[in-house]
């Protein structure tokens, strides 16, 4: 079974990824945005240097608006060209920060210390001593395989990202239909992200998530089908 990316192991992850390194802050910031924004991978890395395309890959030259907040807190958001989701051009992925594992930090570290790449570049490229290397999708994995390794983790996947966070802020008390959202999902795709999440409730209780919360969760999630008019299960 694939692993989800939970909140202790991305805590791991930013203890040992180096600051300093223009490649792990372009790590840091992807795993983040990945896991709070609730995004597919693809849609933040590119396949290889080569098949880097600007209609379809979001680019360095992407405004990133920040938004200051009462509490202290930024948000951050930029458009990306064409989301998974949508099939279609002009999604957009919204953060909000944090006091730990901050997205929107993360955001702004890569964009300074990888501030040379040039703007036709990924957005997730990062400095190298040759000039600058896009973030694949094999070298992002690679390396949070190298960061988790010692957890003996099963294989983790870009999905894990994606339903890792969603999993974070349901525990959290955020509503279904805000996380649905946060993700892009339809409300029938949320539907079926739910029955694999179901599949992994006894592994939650067993670890780090309280009980109590798990079982109000699915409260909020039957709350969720009949305010949707959602079936029991989709096959």
């Amino acid at each position: 079974m694939l692993e989800f990316v939970a909140q202790d192991i991305g805590r791991r992850a930013h203890r040992a990824l180096d600051p300093s390194s223009g490649r792990d802050c372009a790590v840091l910031a992807v795993a983040l945005i990945a896991f709070w924004g609730c995004c597919h991978l693809g849609e933040l890395v590119v396949p290889s240097k080569a098949s880097f395309d600007p209609r379809r890959h979001v680019s360095r030259s992407a405004p990133v608006r920040y938004i200051d907040h009462w509490d202290g807190l930024q948000s951050a958001h930029f458009d990306i060209p064409f989301g998974k989701v949508e099939k279609e051009a002009d999604a957009r992925i919204s953060l909000t920060g944090r006091h730990e594992l901050c997205p929107v930090r993360a955001l702004h570290c890569h964009l300074s210390v990888n501030s040379l790449t040039p703007r036709v570049a990924p957005m997730f490229a990062f400095e190298t001593d040759t000039g600058w290397a896009p973030l694949t999708k094999a070298a992002f994995l690679q390396r949070c395989e190298e960061v988790w390794r010692p957890l003996r983790l099963s294989q983790i996947s870009g999905h894990s990202f994606r339903i890792g966070g969603a999993t974070e802020l349901l525990l959290a008390g955020v509503p279904p239909e805000t996380v649905t959202t946060q993700g892009r999902w339809k409300s029938l795709a949320f539907l079926l992200y739910w029955q694999k999440l179901e599949d992994l409730l006894p592994m939650m209780t067993s670890k780090s998530y309280d009980e109590t919360w798990v079982s109000d969760l699915c409260v909020e999630f039957e709350r969720y089908h009949v305010h949707n008019g959602l079936p029991a299960s989709v096959s």
